[in-house]
């Protein structure tokens, strides 16, 4: 024998029915977070504008064309110095290797991330990193951070004419056309990334805009 559900059953079912095809379906993705970590009376923008300046001075002195920010290499830059202030170190390493510079798996951390790189005359990025004391209670402590992360520069600038010059070699390299900054503060200290890059050849998510 066969039973038929009560009509007040059937209502219910073809209600949630209903209602499921009429819910929205979840959206992909359409941006990733910029992965900036908030300094307290920090104009960040105004950090990286002024940081950007520096290497472009030193680019114009020796007429190579000025760099330009990307927002890819600032959130990779952003996630490495934020990754290095919750650790409490400043080093290249990524996870599960032990060469000071390990340029294969700096390169499988970029790919994770969703940024590839064009091969130019060998080169395809670097990766720059600083750190040292700084601490502002004052309502705008830009100027603060700024002189405390020259030193950084300035660090980069003196291996002029030296043998071993990786840092300099970012400021002047011909072949990088842009860069990205980012900075953590934590226990006294910064933490600063700068990528460097020739051209991102992959189709990584753009980044979110403020707000967005």
């Amino acid at each position: 024998m066969v039973f038929a559900a009560p009509r007040q059953l059937q209502s219910a079912v073809e209600a949630r029915r209903l209602m499921r095809q009429a819910a929205p379906k979840p959206q992909a993705a359409t941006c990733v977070s910029s992965e900036d970590w908030i300094t307290k009376n920090v104009d960040l923008q105004k950090v990286r504008e002024t940081w950007l300046g520096w290497y472009n001075a030193e680019r114009t002195k020796r007429g190579l064309p000025a760099y330009r920010i990307e927002p890819q290499l600032n959130r990779t830059a952003a996630l490495w110095s934020a990754r290095s202030a919750v650790k409490g170190i400043m080093e290249h390493k990524r996870d599960g290797t032990t060469a000071y510079y390990d340029y294969g798996a700096i390169k499988s951390w970029f790919k994770h991330l969703g940024l590839e790189f064009k091969n130019v005359k060998s080169m395809t990025f670097t990766e720059n990193i600083g750190r040292g004391p700084y601490s502002c209670k004052e309502s705008d402590c830009t100027q603060k951070l700024l002189k405390a992360i020259r030193y950084s520069f300035d660090y980069y600038l003196a291996e002029e004419g030296k043998a071993y010059r990786p840092h300099f070699n970012a400021i002047v390299n011909p072949s990088f056309q842009m860069m990205g900054f980012g900075l953590a503060v934590k226990n006294g200290q910064y933490y600063l990334t700068a990528h460097f890059g020739t051209e991102i050849v992959s189709s990584p998510l753009q980044v979110c805009t403020v707000g967005g």
